[in-house]
């Protein structure tokens, strides 16, 4: 329980690049990964987020405008 209060904490931490606080909740937390960390933040802050699931992935290369990531980005990023 404290991790995940100090992940939490992180997490929301808008003084902070999203990419340093993404990366360190879903590596730092057993459980949390990419779907977990974006819906807490969506929940947080919804104007400023959205959810990336399998569905929305899914979705979004369906509609061909996925982006394309260099090799070894980081979820974060």
């Amino acid at each position: 329980m404290p991790a995940l209060r100090a992940s939490l904490r992180s997490l929301f931490d808008e003084s902070r690049p999203i990419e340093q606080r993404f990366d360190e909740a879903i590596t730092t937390v057993p459980g949390m990964g990419k779907a977990l960390a974006t819906a807490i933040l969506v929940v947080a802050f919804p104007e400023k987020y959205g959810v990336w699931n399998k569905t929305s992935e899914e979705s979004l290369r369906a509609l061909e405008i996925w982006p394309e990531f260099q090799w070894g980005t980081s979820a974060g990023q």
